[in-house]
């Protein structure tokens, strides 16, 4: 089939009889929220959820999902979700009409920060990454070391059941989290006592609270590993946020030791049968200490490795 020139090239916000077609360009996931664009819905207070779509000779062959979130520090962000073509109109510039365009839709004046995030296990990441290139997106920089594993990862030496927790120490189900400790860990985190990327309160409502597990010493939260149900991923659970208050990093072991307690929840109980997989992931810039057991310990008993990335472009009041 022989591309379009540009002059048949059409991109226009997505109309409802297109919706059918629009669904096969996106994430399974994500396809509510064309229905909400279309509806003019808000998917979170603040939230605006938008799509545009490309049109070669009556159809439509390309669609950029995206979705503004309310203001912060004087810049509005804005989530790409989703872009896409179909196999037999690529490489004929019209995911940058759609990047353009996206652009060109944004209420001016204002400040806005583009961002999208995505792995290097998507099929056509490379094709992705030179595509936000050439629409003036700065390089694109790594996030996490990712892995997949499955049961056999329960085989490691440091999962085995019978490795006790130091004396003085407990493991309980983040189920059984009290109120009046969710208070005390949230006044730390505005504090900035725990950093709020390590909050075991973000994603709330996808927390799996049987497999996600806290560690009490002394009536105290000292420890805990989160886990969550990723929309993205119906056959998999995501290792989020593993912390250990900082007196107690050394010599008892409290991470590896809640990581693998949540493993045992997970891939050793029921739930292994309708989400057999688990997501575990490590930022580059975590200590090396950190790094050494990820890539020694856990990346030997699983099946996949790849990266997470993240690109931002700003775009200053004009």
């Amino acid at each position: 089939m022989n591309g379009p020139s540009p002059a048949v090239l059409e991109v226009a916000p997505l109309v409802a009889a297109e919706l059918e077609a629009a669904r096969a360009l996106t994430f399974p996931a994500y396809r509510p929220r064309l229905e909400a664009a279309l509806e003019q819905r808000a998917p979170a207070p603040g939230w605006q959820t938008g799509v545009l779509g490309a049109r070669c000779q009556g159809s439509l062959t390309g669609l950029l999902l995206y979705s503004l979130v309310p203001e912060t520090d004087g810049c509005r962000r804005v989530l790409l979700l989703s872009l896409a073509v179909q196999p037999a109109w690529r490489r004929q510039g019209q995911g940058l009409a759609l990047l353009v365009a996206l652009e060109a839709a944004l209420p001016r004046p204002g400040r806005y920060c583009l961002e999208s995030s995505y792995t290097t296990r998507m099929p056509g990441w490379r094709g992705f990454e030179a595509c936000l290139e050439r629409a003036g997106w700065p390089q694109t920089q790594p996030g996490l070391l990712l892995a997949r594993a499955h049961g056999g990862v329960l085989a490691a030496p440091w999962v085995t059941p019978g490795l006790p927790l130091p004396e003085g120490f407990e493991f309980f189900p983040w189920s059984g989290l009290t109120g009046a400790e969710a208070s005390s860990l949230e006044a730390e985190l505005e504090r900035g006592d725990i950093p709020r990327g390590l909050s075991p309160f973000a994603e709330a409502r996808d927390l799996e609270p049987e497999v996600s597990v806290g560690i009490r010493a002394q009536g105290r939260v000292v420890a805990w590993m989160t886990v969550l149900r990723s929309p993205l991923m119906p056959d998999a659970l995501c290792y989020r946020s593993l912390f250990v208050r900082p007196g107690l990093r050394m010599g008892r072991r409290l991470g590896p030791l809640a990581l693998a307690e949540a493993i045992r929840r997970h891939l050793g109980g029921p739930l292994a049968r309708e989400r057999p997989l688990g997501v575990f992931g490590i930022s580059r810039s975590e200590g090396r200490k950190m790094l050494n057991f990820f890539e020694r310990r856990l990346l030997p008993y699983c099946f996949e490795q790849h990266e997470s990335r993240l690109a931002r472009k700003e775009l200053t009041p004009v």
